[in-house]
């Protein structure tokens, strides 16, 4: 492809913003690179955060995405510590909140999103913490490490579970607070949320579910319980709030871009401002898996805040760049690592009319086929990764399923799959 010249500037050193950087260089982008993050460290993987860092499992050298050599090596300039005020986009600028102004032919937003945090009594309390960046890992971290052994885990979804599961393993008294039924079962459904109640009862977790944190209680300043609006104490020594994210797309809607449930976008991560692309956590783009299946046109927006998303994003924003017509359309997937079983989910269901089990629930090797009107729309697979693969084929196929096939735990479903997307 034909080098480029000019300016990319990238606000956000995330996993979004780094594969876009990376990718640039890879489609022969000779211009001009930079990447601002409000964050001091280098880029990073984000999903060891509620894992391997609080448990100390890992450290920074495990999560990085690349050395400091690797980006002067390729001339991609980093100003991390710096967080971005205002986007100018008539004189494509931006400016610093220390008034730094920076010059840019093409701006990408990688912002990402920020913690919830519950607005309840006590909420400032020491020992409240999120776990959505590397600093406030380490902080968790540092506090189990000396000696903090009842931990209140605030929300069950992928993060939170994850959380809580990790910090059971390690020998931590756990409990786990969530206001839908069970465990991530706003996303999975309450037959697969009713299967992780069991899991995490039977792996010592005490849980409350249909319910949240109505206050936080102390002495001397920091947190020493917790009341769930349903009347029960939870005594913490820590607490961990894992209540989702929101977006930070603050910068793009002053700069005129238009904002729904996050940035708007179209198949090439481009916003409706010229030369502004918004991708990764903040993006809500069209996708062939809006409403489940494809089937021809991309049918809907969808904000998916995934890592594989984030990485695509960034993939499709720097071909875009680069004069490319190959709009983002991949299939969303993701994995959560839970008491020794890694759980991987493909596509987007958000409503269904049918689902099939696969394996055995109780060894925790199982697949569960999300359908609606006879199509494949998800799947969620824990320690069948034949199923899996075969699940990613049929969903971006998109072709109407034999149940039988399906249900039948004896027959080769990856065969199948091949044999209906040939």
């Amino acid at each position: 492809m034909a080098t480029q010249r000019g300016k990319v500037v990238i606000v956000g050193a995330s996993m979004a913003g780094q594969s876009a950087a990376v990718e640039l260089r890879k489609q022969g982008y000779d211009g001009e690179i930079l990447m601002v993050s409000q964050e001091e460290h280098l880029p990073y993987d984000r999903p060891p955060l509620s894992k391997k860092i609080i448990t100390r499992e890992w450290d920074f050298e495990k999560i990085k995405l690349k050395d400091a050599d690797f980006y002067s090596e390729n001339n991609i300039q980093l100003k991390l510590g710096h967080q971005i005020g205002q986007v100018d986009p008539v004189a494509k600028t931006i400016t610093t909140v220390s008034m730094e102004v920076i010059g840019y032919d093409v701006l990408i937003l990688a912002t990402g999103g920020r913690p919830r945090r519950l607005d309840v009594p006590g909420r400032d309390l020491d020992g409240i913490h999120q776990v959505l960046e590397y600093s406030d890992s380490l902080r968790v971290a540092e506090e189990l490490g000396a000696g903090a052994q009842r931990v209140v885990v605030v929300g069950g979804g992928f993060i939170g579970a994850e959380a809580a599961a990790a910090l059971a393993e390690h020998g931590k008294d756990v409990s786990l607070i969530e206001v839908s039924p069970s465990p991530m079962s706003y996303a999975l459904g309450s037959e697969v949320g009713d299967v992780f109640n069991r899991i995490f009862k039977e792996e010592g977790v005490t849980l409350d579910t249909k319910t949240t944190i109505a206050s936080y209680h102390g002495a001397d300043g920091r947190v020493t319980h917790a009341k769930s609006f349903d009347g029960k104490v939870f005594e913490a020594d820590l607490v961990i709030e894992c209540v989702g994210i929101l977006p930070n797309v603050e910068l793009a809607e002053a700069a005129g871009c238009r904002v729904d449930n996050g940035v708007v976008v179209d198949g090439f991560m481009r916003t409706n401002v010229e030369d502004v692309y918004a991708i990764g956590d903040i993006a809500r783009f069209p996708s062939h898996y809006a409403d489940g299946p494809r089937n021809g046109e991309a049918t809907g927006l969808v904000r998916i805040e995934h890592w594989a998303v984030a990485i695509g994003h960034g993939a499709a924003a720097a071909r875009s760049i680069c004069g490319s017509d190959d709009p983002y359309d991949e299939l969303p997937w993701f994995w959560s690592d839970q008491f020794g079983v890694t759980y991987n989910y493909a596509g987007h269901a958000t409503t269904w009319d049918q689902t099939v089990w696969r394996g055995d629930v109780g060894e925790r090797k199982f697949s569960v086929f999300y359908l609606r009107e006879g199509r494949l729309a998800g799947a969620l697979c824990a320690g069948r990764p034949k199923d899996f693969r075969a699940a990613k084929k049929l969903l971006s196929d998109g072709s109407p399923i034999d149940l039988e096939v399906l249900a039948d735990p004896d027959s080769d479903l990856l065969k199948y799959a091949k044999s209906v997307s040939s």
